[in-house]
């Protein structure tokens, strides 16, 4: 009787272990999610994408990123998905070009589809390492890139 209980007690706690572990990197203040973030991406030779963290999507607003440092451009994009680990490219066309001192709003359809936005990019070119801030909400800022400005706009 005595071992049953206590057998219950260590399930019990890990679960909760286990709940605090896959739920706590996503967890976010309501009201939050316009703060900027840092990201870091690193691109690598056999994948050469590299993605930030998911973070709630409250609004309807535009994501915000700024590229702060990265010695070579990358292409960007913003996904959505309901669960961590689920990705779905919510870009709807839209791929925004950054270079270092880069920022500007991207367009995506994540509110009202999605629980999280995270951002997407890939470089063609070589191993590198990208770093900034993000938010999946508007940030305003003077002299950001509105999200019409996107690489399919400059082919139309």
């Amino acid at each position: 009787m005595r071992n049953r209980i206590l057998n219950n007690i260590i399930i019990t706690l890990n679960i909760i272990m286990l709940l605090i572990v896959v739920f706590a990197p996503i967890t976010v203040k309501s009201g939050a999610t316009s703060i900027k973030s840092p990201f870091t991406l690193d691109f690598y030779q056999d994948t050469l994408n590299a993605q930030t963290s998911f973070r709630i999507k409250e609004t309807n607003s535009d994501v915000y990123m700024k590229c702060e440092k990265s010695d070579e451009g990358y292409i960007a994009v913003v996904g959505g998905g309901n669960y961590f680990y689920d990705y779905v490219d919510c870009s709807e066309g839209y791929q925004y070009y950054f270079v270092e001192g880069r920022s500007r709003y991207m367009h995506s359809n994540v509110y009202g589809n999605y629980l999280f936005a995270k951002i997407y990019s890939c470089n063609f070119t070589s191993e590198l390492t990208a770093s900034g801030v993000w938010s999946p909400d508007s940030v305003y800022e003077e002299g950001v890139l509105p999200s019409t400005d996107d690489l399919a706009s400059k082919y139309k």
